[in-house]
């Protein structure tokens, strides 16, 4: 407690600095929320017969296993900050964006928690939200997670957008959007992003209920019901005992294979289990696959393979990465290279950040040593730069990259030939 007080109390003065350094956004009027019209786009809120919210939808596993799997996934993948000079490609290890993204974000989080709740959050809840905390110099120093449900998003008469921050504690105040770093969801309006629980509620709760239904099957025997029959009418008495001390014997999985005792004259008659009823295992398969139109995730990867085959799950894999990560991934590189860079360097054009996947798609050795080979042998890459790769020590010289002698510049072709049918000429001039 007393350690996130601290990283409060830190945040409050850095930001309060910070804010009235840059523009100045203290005092704002006239301001309108998009997701005013946004929220009333589908004619106002979702009704299903099962709740469902973030805390419900997170009971599936298929939901679980998604977001888990995506967030997961960036949040391990490394961040490198690259300054282009002529034609070299330079990391920055030493640039105080880059540490805040490969080591420590804050006081409380390293790099890859950060990342991974982030993207979490915005999968879940459509929006996440983090404060940039900077020195006097302006560069990012911090990075401090706030609730999505203390941040609002507002835009001013001149279409600027703001940030207003309330019931955090000394963070509260209305921010620049240079000073919160955002990641959104699909969004109509592409100010705020739209959460996947919310419009796919009756999805989600079609599947909340199949699992409530599997739930009680099995906790009631797994069986359909049963009836018990008097030749004579009872009294609410001995309808209630009857009823209680059968409840007591007979229901319930632990007493599914008791021996029960019927009271004088009763008779039992079980009432069959429909197909639809006893067949649960299907409608479960097509809840997984529905979840994952929702979240564009290939189903192989919340471990449905009834179309994966040998031949086809490294393609689907590679879909996974180009289909479903690449657009998260795009969206953060951009939001670093907008908000943790300094205006100088933003100015000069030649600074970004690059998310690494080749993590993800490096392959068998065959196929990496293929690629290499053939990277190798037009020049665009070094021996030094293969083994940086593969995690190996390079070696003195081999920075050096080479063509082949039979390849000359598409520039050059021509004079290559006048120099040729000169040198022709020559020869049989002499001979």
């Amino acid at each position: 407690m007393g350690l996130r007080k601290n990283i409060q109390d830190l945040a409050g003065e850095l930001i309060l600095r910070a804010i009235e350094k840059r523009s100045g956004t203290g005092a704002v009027s006239n301001l309108t929320s998009p997701a005013d019209w946004l929220m009333n786009l589908g004619g106002g809120g979702v009704k299903t017969s099962t709740p469902v919210n973030t805390r419900t939808s997170l009971q599936l596993s298929a939901v679980y296993g998604a977001i888990r799997n995506i967030s997961s996934d960036i949040g391990s993948l490394p961040v490198h900050l690259i300054k282009e000079s002529g034609s070299q490609r330079i990391k920055l290890y030493d640039h105080p964006a880059y540490l805040l993204l490969s080591g420590k974000t804050n006081e409380l989080m390293l790099s890859r928690d950060f990342r991974r709740m982030m993207h979490a959050v915005k999968l879940l809840r459509g929006n996440s939200y983090a404060v940039i905390i900077r020195d006097n110099a302006s560069r990012p120093i911090a990075l401090i997670p706030i609730h999505p449900d203390k941040v609002t998003v507002m835009v001013s008469a001149t279409y600027k957008v703001i940030y207003r921050v309330s019931g955090a504690g000394l963070v509260d105040r209305n921010y620049d959007a240079m000073d919160i770093l955002h990641f959104k969801d699909f969004s109509f309006d592409g100010i705020i992003g739209i959460s996947p629980v919310q419009y796919g509620a009756h999805s989600f709760g079609i599947n909340l209920a199949a699992q409530e239904f599997g739930d009680n099957y099995f906790a009631n025997g797994a069986n359909g019901g049963v009836a018990l029959k008097f030749p004579n009418a009872l009294d609410d008495k001995q309808l209630k005992i009857v009823k209680d001390s059968w409840i007591e014997t007979g229901a319930g999985l632990k007493n599914s294979h008791t021996v029960k005792i019927l009271p004088t004259g009763g008779d039992l008659a079980r009432l069959s289990v429909s197909p639809s009823e006893a067949q649960m295992l299907e409608t479960r398969e097509f809840g997984v696959e529905e979840i994952a139109r929702w979240f564009r995730i290939p189903p192989h990867m919340l471990q449905q393979l009834g179309r994966a085959t040998h031949s086809n799950i490294e393609q689907q894999a590679i879909e996974y990465t180009q289909y479903t990560l690449a657009p998260h991934v795009a969206q953060e590189e951009e939001q670093y290279r907008t908000k943790l860079l300094t205006e100088q360097e933003k100015a000069t054009g030649n600074y970004s950040f690059k998310v690494n996947m080749d993590a993800l798609l490096r392959g068998d050795i065959q196929s990496r040593t293929e690629a290499y080979k053939n990277l190798f042998s037009v020049g665009a890459i070094s021996p030094n730069e293969i083994a940086d790769l593969e995690d190996m020590n390079g070696m003195d010289g081999g920075d050096k990259r080479y063509v082949p002698l039979n390849h000359i510049p598409v520039d050059l072709v021509e004079k290559y030939f006048e120099n040729g049918q000169k040198l022709k000429e020559a020869r049989n001039e002499f001979e």
